[in-house]
């Protein structure tokens, strides 16, 4: 199941990039990792999840959960898609991309979460938007995910 708005999509662009360390070249936005991000979250694909990312990546959820490497990131949104997400739609509203350098960027992609009204709402997280802030890289000629951390929006108090 594919929920990817068409703002995220025009969002995602066309460009190309080259490692200087390494040579490798990456075609496309690298807005692209959190469109495949969105994917994998909705077929509740650890795996596939874990395989965005670099080897020696963390990810923060937005419990403040740390998740270190691609085996943690896996075993943790595994866990996650086993029960509090186990019904969950992730939508990607829209991503804004910073260039630090012609082969890193810093994405910050505006989400909703959504849960059926079915859902346990003791036990599932609540339907919501937030932020996914990731510092993507060119590597092996893909844009993989070096560090990411997840926040929920919520209203200040008065």
């Amino acid at each position: 199941m594919l929920l990817v708005s068409s703002l995220s999509l025009t969002l995602l662009g066309v460009t190309g990039c080259s490692n200087p360390a390494t040579g490798t070249t990456c075609t496309g936005s690298p807005s692209v990792v959190l469109q495949r991000f969105t994917e994998s979250f909705n077929q509740h694909d650890a795996h596939a999840i874990a395989a965005l990312f670099s080897p020696d990546a963390t990810f923060i959820n937005i419990f403040g959960m740390r998740m270190e490497g691609r085996t943690g990131i896996e075993s943790g949104h595994r866990k996650a898609f086993r029960s509090r997400l186990v019904t969950a739609v992730l939508v990607m509203k829209g991503v804004e991309k910073q260039e630090l350098a012609p082969d890193k960027y810093v994405l910050y992609g505006t989400w909703n979460l959504a849960q059926p009204k079915s859902a346990d709402s003791g036990r599932s997280v609540p339907a919501g938007s937030g932020i996914l802030t990731a510092v993507v890289q060119c590597a092996s000629g893909d844009w993989q995910l070096r560090a990411a951390a997840n926040v929920r929006q919520a209203s200040p108090p008065s």
